[in-house]
């Protein structure tokens, strides 16, 4: 037996209004609405976070931010980041056609997940990655208890 099917036409909704909207934002705002740091929703850096039994390490990524314009602090349980991102510099009479890199300042907070021994933390920069190493505490680490 041969059946044939018609295939379903589904009138899907122009959405040419939309990008529209989208070309007329941009002309009014010149892409501002673009730029990398309204598309976090902390402005801050982006955070990798890894933890094993002995620490946990924070990596964030903040290229073009020196090492003397981020300030690190753990206080009570907390991590801060912040720092200030300066506008790149340009040549005498340059003219900027579009600007993308965010600048200013920035911060992230967060809880820590565990007791963190604030005496031992670390922390390098290198080719724009803050890597924070914060030592668990030797009261947070698990232990192997012996039964007598």
């Amino acid at each position: 037996m041969f059946v044939r099917f018609q295939p379903l036409r589904v009138e899907v909704p122009s959405l040419r209004p939309l990008f529209d909207v989208e070309r007329s934002l941009e002309d009014v705002f010149g892409g501002i609405l673009d730029t990398p740091a309204l598309k976090t929703a902390s402005g801050g850096p982006a955070l990798e976070i890894r933890e094993n039994e002995k620490e946990t390490v924070v990596v964030a990524e903040i290229p073009g931010v020196a090492k003397e314009d981020v300030k690190i602090s753990v206080h009570t349980g907390l991590l801060t980041i912040s720092g200030t991102r300066k506008r790149p510099g340009a040549a005498e009479g340059a003219k900027v056609l579009r600007n993308e890199i965010a600048v200013g300042t920035f911060s992230r907070t967060f809880e820590l997940p565990q007791s963190i021994d604030a005496e031992k933390v670390e922390a390098t920069l290198v080719n724009g990655l803050l890597t924070i190493t914060l030592p668990h505490s030797e009261s947070a680490r698990p232990r192997s208890i012996q039964i007598t």
